[in-house]
């Protein structure tokens, strides 16, 4: 674990706490515009008010937790707009620092080579530019997914479509193998 200095520590707990504030101004006041139920106040509020009544509540669409959270704000302040609206509100507060403390650290391409061996930086393993592309990618005449070598076939990042955590590299190259097996290629 890294221990900071004192003055740093000080420095991050004040930014947090300015985050913090910064997102109550922005999400409290006229916490009951409008006054009626919206989206999915519709179903929560509504269920809210049942668990505080002692029914079950008839939707079981969304998960329970944030109804039981609103149903506490509803006990304690009564059934208005902004009693159900107060807790994603307090929610939505308490994600402004976590948000800050995650984007302190944005890392460049020289720090993803150096940190974590990506070759220039690319999280795609290369280029997602016209030059890389279809069977180009990630060399020219590499479009069956079969690589260099017979019976090695490319899923990373690397081979078409290219990146992301979509995992289409590795839907594709599974398809080319099914397919090779069937035809008695493989």
């Amino acid at each position: 674990m890294i221990h900071l200095p004192e003055e740093p520590r000080r420095r991050t707990l004040r930014l947090l706490l300015l985050a913090a504030l910064v997102a109550a101004a922005f999400r409290l006041p006229r916490l009951d515009v409008p006054h009626e139920e919206v989206f999915d106040e519709v179903y929560h509020a509504k269920a809210a008010l049942s668990y505080l009544r002692g029914e079950v509540p008839v939707e079981w669409v969304h998960p329970p937790t944030s109804k039981i959270l609103i149903s506490f704000f509803v006990w304690i302040f009564g059934y208005n707009s902004w009693s159900w609206r107060l807790a994603p509100a307090l929610a939505g507060i308490a994600l402004a620092p976590v948000f800050f403390l995650l984007a302190r650290q944005v890392l460049a391409p020289p720090d993803l080579e150096a940190r974590f061996g990506l070759t220039g930086g690319h999280i795609f393993h290369g280029e997602l530019v016209p030059e890389q592309a279809f069977d180009l990618r990630p060399v020219p005449g590499s479009s069956s997914y079969e690589g260099p070598i017979p019976g090695l076939y490319l899923c990373g990042s690397g081979a078409w479509p290219g990146g992301c955590v979509m995992g289409a590299p590795g839907h594709n190259a599974a398809q080319e193998v099914i397919a090779r097996f069937r035809s008695g290629t493989a």
